[in-house]
């Protein structure tokens, strides 16, 4: 009733539920606050003593069952890293949450012993230090019978770290690919551009230098504007300054204005992963695609600076004779139409 525990000091007392809930949130924020590698320092230090960061600093310890003294690291180890880290971190993600929630009800029990707790032959107490217990343990705690018990933990430990090491190698890729089996097709379908998705679009027809996505084929405009950019692109990477100078209207001649300076940054850019996901047709025949690539230039002539970008840009396109010229490109949703790899 008091939770006074038999074989140790009098006045050793099993900690409290508040106590132990505090412990675990103190923990979390020392993790936090120490940049995570403070606290494992710190931890793997006072495991030596049966005890964690916060533990240590609430003056509780933790307790082996079977001899009624402190934890030694090993045991810390099989508790907080086997039976926590690794058993009850499965058994969360099997269950979906909710065998982590049964593992930490457990504390209510008359012991107040959560599933790692259990799974190691642990206890926690307030206010010990590691002294010869008063008295023997009861008969019926028998350390051989622990020790088979640890080798089960740690065969089981084992087992979880498969667990999650296949999961992360297999399972987790497997689902998201899934959920997102090509990147191109939500990529198109979203109403808001997403730059840093890479390339789009589902069952692609591919080009040397240009990718269009399977349903933009089916727009009237769609050869003739693959055509255009195919050209575009392809001149850029082959650094042919008079083709793509030619691919330009006269107003756009007009805004880039120094020719000479366009083809002598033209001479150090190359344009890659071209994807048109988009067309649409004004009244007046302009006809507007939707176009991403990757651009890699010298620093001198990338935008800030930038050596690597990720362009998200709707192209207008104006008829010329059988085909069209680029009338002007601007970013996509009101943004500067590019982002830094």
């Amino acid at each position: 009733m008091c939770g006074q525990v038999l074989g140790l000091p009098t006045g050793v007392r099993l900690s409290g539920l508040g106590k132990r809930l505090l412990a675990a949130l103190l923990d979390s924020a020392l993790f936090v606050i120490t940049f995570g590698v403070g606290w494992i320092v710190w931890t793997l230090i006072v495991w030596a003593r049966g005890t964690t960061p916060a533990k240590q600093l609430m003056r509780m310890t933790v307790i082996w069952t079977a001899d009624r003294r402190a934890a030694s690291w090993g045991r810390m180890f099989l508790r907080g890293f086997v039976g926590y880290g690794l058993i009850v971190t499965v058994i969360s993600v099997l269950t979906a949450g909710i065998g982590e929630i049964v593992a930490i009800c457990m504390i209510f029990g008359d012991t107040r012993q959560a599933l790692w707790d259990r799974l190691a032959s642990t206890f926690v107490v307030d206010g010990y230090r590691d002294v010869e217990p008063e008295a023997l343990p009861p008969p019926e705690f028998d350390q051989a019978s622990h020790l088979r018990r640890d080798r089960t933990l740690a065969i089981g430990g084992a087992g979880a770290g498969v667990v999650l090491i296949l999961a992360a190698v297999l399972i987790v890729p497997t689902l998201a690919g899934l959920i997102h089996p090509n990147p191109v097709s939500s990529h198109a379908e979203s109403s808001t551009p997403n730059q840093q998705a890479g390339i789009p679009g589902p069952a692609p027809s591919r080009s040397s230098a240009v990718t269009v996505v399977q349903r933009v084929n089916a727009h009237p405009a769609a050869k003739s504007v693959a055509a255009v950019l195919e050209r575009y692109f392809t001149s850029i990477n082959q650094g042919d300054a008079d083709t793509a100078w030619d691919l330009y209207t006269a107003s756009q001649h007009a805004r880039i204005g120094d020719k000479a300076g366009w083809a002598r940054a033209l001479q150090h850019t190359r344009d890659t992963d071209a994807v048109v996901y988009d067309i649409d047709e004004a009244a007046d025949h302009t006809v507007y695609a939707w176009v991403t690539f990757t651009s890699r230039q010298s620093a001198e002539f990338g935008p800030n600076g930038d050596t690597c970008d990720l362009w998200d840009l709707r192209y207008a396109l104006v008829p010329s004779g059988t085909g069209y010229l680029i009338e002007k490109a601007v970013g996509v949703g009101g943004t500067n139409g590019h982002t830094t790899c």
